[in-house]
Parts: structure tokens; C-alpha cells; sequence
């Protein structure tokens, strides 16, 4: 009984970039994101989307997060099959072989407050 209630809720799709030190390469990502990445994921059914860039200390690599909010369970995994193979393989193009890693982060929304 659960699962479809869980079915119904919100998913928040979070993907973390770490970053290293090569002159321009935070640049490049981040303008890749924002020149129609997230526009993309956006298109595929995502509600909602925001980049933020990590605060860091001092000589540590630069991460990303980048989120998504998929209204439902159904809306996530249309995206994942038929948008993100695409989306994916753009990014290992553009970036892969470079000082770039990726993680992935799923989670269902049980809460959300706004003013």
C-alpha cells in the first residue's frame, strides 16, 4: 500500500559535480547547464530546477548540485528513459576525460514548507 502512495509524491533528482582546479572548466560546466541542460531535464517533466555552486574551502575542488523536482514517481522514470540516456552521454562528451565526476542523489519529498 505504500509504494503507491509513494508513487504519488514528488521525487527530487539531485546530481553532484565535483570540480578540479582546470583554468575555465567551472565556467564551462555551469554554462553548459545554463545554455539548455537544465531547460532540457526541465522539457522532460522536471516542475522544477536550480544550480547551486558549493561554497568551499580554500584549495578544495568546486562542486555543483544541480536539482530537479519530478511531480511523481511516473514523470521521474519517463525522464530517466527516454531523456537522460541522451542528456548523459552529452555530458561524459563534453566533460568525460577531464578532472569531472558525477554522483546522483534519488529521494521522495515526505515534506516541503514555503512562505
Amino acid at each position: 500500500m505504500a509504494a503507491s502512495r509513494d508513487s504519488d509524491k514528488a521525487i527530487r533528482y539531485s546530481v553532484t559535480t565535483t570540480i578540479g582546479s582546470a583554468e575555465g572548466l567551472v565556467d564551462e560546466y555551469v554554462a553548459w547547464l545554463k545554455d539548455g541542460h537544465v531547460q532540457a531535464v526541465v522539457a522532460a517533466g522536471a516542475t522544477n530546477a536550480e544550480v547551486l555552486v558549493l561554497e568551499q574551502a580554500s584549495g578544495e575542488p568546486v562542486k555543483t548540485v544541480s536539482t530537479y523536482v519530478f511531480p511523481s514517481r511516473a514523470a521521474f522514470d519517463s525522464y530517466v528513459e527516454k531523456t537522460a540516456p541522451a542528456l548523459r552521454e552529452d555530458g561524459l562528451k563534453r566533460f568525460g576525460g577531464k578532472d569531472v565526476s558525477f554522483s546522483r542523489t534519488i529521494g521522495t519529498c515526505v515534506f516541503a514548507h514555503s512562505t
